[in-house]
């Protein structure tokens, strides 16, 4: 690990803060991060790794950059990725969006719905502002003239800004120390698959004497990578083209499958059966995984159709959303919450040794002082965040359990990446639509949803691009690249900050100087809070709850506790399934179903990547069935090749758009890949 590494890996870092907003909000390309695998920094690694830094090397040999400090880079990198979005790019239209829709909104208005929200989380304090608010929704520019930074109303903002950027900041500060807490237990204990970053390794690794990593002399590679490359090749230039000539189909149709079961319709996920999508990345990534893992994934889809079609059979109602909960939901956070208890009871050794020196501080010599710090960190992070919404009108016993809540989610998603290589995950259930289904409206109260529903707007609603993936992996990264993790944190953590700060300007002055990016369905998330926060004080009201749910103490509220029935009997059969998996598992190694299971079922990302899943699973056993270990080792190089072809092809369209853009101004057609 150098200087220059982290100065590397930190301008990387900032420049993806700086840009990652303006490409997906105002360019429309193809996105630079939007999930685990982000092509902008993969993509670029392949490069790196077979132009410029052998032409270094081979310049002078000091020039190159050796293994560890590529995966220092690369590691920063990744902390800049979630910054833009899943921190700071829906803070903006969380904070000026309630005051423009409850003009128009009559029933937000009889409700005073605004009135439960603490001002300073608002811009201008909640009131509709004409310069601040139609600024933001229709720009202060004009073609060819931008506006200043100093054109941003900052005044007006600060008020706001002073309560999200430190809950921001603390969110992203908890979510590296508890990176740091998991690490050695998953890492060297438990032996995670770590699929993203044992790919990097592979990118990274170079030997004494030649000029490319290992990875890159095998034809194997090759054949991967220029195969999925040609693809892609080929049928972004059919987008591109108005005369459609020639595709090589990655997407295949079956609408009989729709119309022979009409009634599948209404099923969430069920109209997916009628189209195969092929993703390459996925297939190989498959081929890397354990098999109960790899075949869970895969047969997630038909296991969620199947289930809510019975259901559904049954009078019950399975819709699902972010906001109001549903049986999915309720399914997806009782699997999630046995995962927890089981990842706690399978570390719970380290984890209480970790806890007890952080407390104490007597350490074994063999306890990490890294995984030490950051867990002292990380409890002073959660109490100032529970300070934070204290301070903002939510009860404490409720201001802790949304924090748990939310670093529940972080390890889940983390866990997921690492264990089962799912790259494009978002959650289905919020922190506080998932207190209100366990405690109920009058414990909850309609200030501490609306608190936690903007706060999960801003932090969780692109939890596809968390920064708690991406550090587990950038540790795994370093540490397979023989650097300490300790080394890691401090860059990372000044990376966090200035990216924030540099993301925030951007993000404001692109809003107040092209106007909000009023793509469809523009602020549903925030709506939807509102939405559902003017339904609770409309049933409170009517049920004569409402004053005993604004008023009563922290403890006193709790006498009211009305959780949801479907919550108490989907969530709890669904946990107690998933113990019962993981009990399996552990005891019989031919056992091929995962808890991962419950966690797929109505995840909208799954869905589209079930099929690649099990695709990959059945290419792994015939290849294990009928060719053995020595086989699956020759053919690893084919399927790493073949995600670098589905990075490349993205990367290459990427700057397509870019050059279009920059000559034309047009919004460029956009070929996704990963997305």
């Amino acid at each position: 690990m150098t200087f220059r590494a982290v100065l590397l890996g930190f301008l990387g870092a900032l420049l993806i803060s700086a840009l990652a907003y303006l490409n997906d909000s105002y360019i429309r390309g193809i996105f630079l991060v939007s999930n685990q695998l982000p092509v902008v920094v993969f993509g670029t690694l392949i490069v790196s790794m077979l132009t410029i830094n052998p032409l270094l090397r081979r310049l002078c040999p000091r020039w190159g950059l050796n293994t560890s400090e590529l995966a220092v880079v690369t590691a920063l990198v990744l902390v800049g990725c979630s910054i833009p979005a899943a921190m700071v790019g829906e803070l903006p239209k969380t904070a000026a969006l309630p005051a423009q829709f409850n003009r128009t909104r009559p029933g937000w208005q009889k409700s005073q719905v605004l009135s439960y929200v603490p001002p300073s989380m608002l811009l201008a304090d909640g009131q509709y502002d004409a310069e601040a608010v139609e600024g933001y929704m229709g720009g202060l520019g004009t073609p060819g003239k931008p506006i200043g930074v100093d054109q941003v109303p900052w005044k007006k903002w600060q008020p706001t800004l002073l309560v999200w950027m430190p809950l921001i900041f603390l969110t992203g500060l908890a979510a590296i120390c508890l990176s740091l807490v998991v690490h050695r237990q998953w890492s060297s204990h438990e032996r995670l698959r770590y699929p993203v970053a044992d790919f990097a390794s592979t990118l990274i690794d170079q030997e004494k004497g030649f000029a490319f990593g290992r990875v890159f002399r095998t034809k194997l590679f090759w054949i991967g990578m220029l195969g999925v490359l040609t693809i892609h090749i080929v049928n972004g230039i059919n987008v591109w083209s108005d005369n459609r000539l020639l595709t090589i189909p990655l997407t295949f149709d079956f609408p009989a499958v729709v119309q022979k079961f009409p009634r599948l319709k209404d099923i969430p996920g069920a109209t997916r059966f009628s189209t195969l999508i092929l993703y390459p990345t996925v297939i190989a990534f498959s081929f890397f995984l354990a098999s109960d893992v790899a075949f869970s994934l895969g047969i997630s889809q038909v296991v969620q159709v199947a289930l809510l079609f019975v259901l559904s059979q049954t009078g019950v109602t399975v819709a699902s959303s972010l906001e109001k909960g549903g049986i999915s939901a309720w399914i997806n956070l009782g699997g999630a919450l046995a995962m927890c208890v089981v990842l706690a009871y399978t570390g719970r050794r380290y984890y209480l040794q970790v806890l007890r020196a952080a407390l104490t501080g007597r350490a074994s010599d063999e306890m990490e002082s890294s995984a030490i710090w950051a867990c002292r960190i990380l409890l002073l992070s959660m109490a100032g965040l529970v300070g934070i919404l204290v301070s903002l009108g939510v009860a404490w016993p409720l201001a802790i359990l949304g924090v748990m809540l939310t670093m529940l989610l972080f390890v889940v998603m983390a866990r997921l990446n690492a264990e089962s290589g799912v790259f494009f995950y978002k959650f289905i259930w919020f922190p506080g639509t998932a207190l209100m289904g366990l405690l109920g409206p009058v414990v909850l109260g309609p200030t501490a949803f609306i608190v936690m529903g903007m706060m999960a707007t801003v932090l969780l609603y692109s939890a596809s691009e968390g920064l708690m993936p991406f550090m587990v992996n950038g540790l795994r990264l370093c540490d397979k690249a023989q650097v300490q993790p300790r080394k890691i944190v401090f860059p990372a953590v000044g990376t966090l900050a200035v990216g924030l700060a540099v993301a925030l300007v951007v993000v404001l002055w692109s809003n107040y100087n092209y106007g909000a990016p009023l793509i469809k369905d523009f602020g549903k998330e925030v709506r939807g809070v509102f939405n559902e926060a003017e339904k609770t004080v409309t049933t409170l009201t009517i049920s004569g709850d409402l004053q005993r749910a604004v008023e009563s103490g922290p403890i006193e509220r709790f006498s009211d506790i009305r959780p949801n029935d479907t919550l108490l009997w989907a969530g709890g059969t669904a946990f107690l399934v998933a113990l019962g998996l993981y009990a399996l598992r552990m005891r019989y190694t031919w056992w091929l179903l995962h808890p991962v299971l419950l966690l797929s079922v109505g995840v909208w990302t799954v869905e589209k990547l079930a099929q690649s899943f099990f695709i990959g699973w059945l290419i792994k056993r015939a290849i294990m069935k009928f060719g053995g270990g020595r086989t699956y080792r020759d053919v690893v190089p084919l399927m790493i090749g073949i995600v670098a072809g589905d990075l490349m092809g993205g990367l290459v369209f990427m700057v397509v758009g870019w050059v279009y853009y920059a000559m034309t101004g047009i919004t460029p057609k956009v070929y996704n890949i990963l997305r």
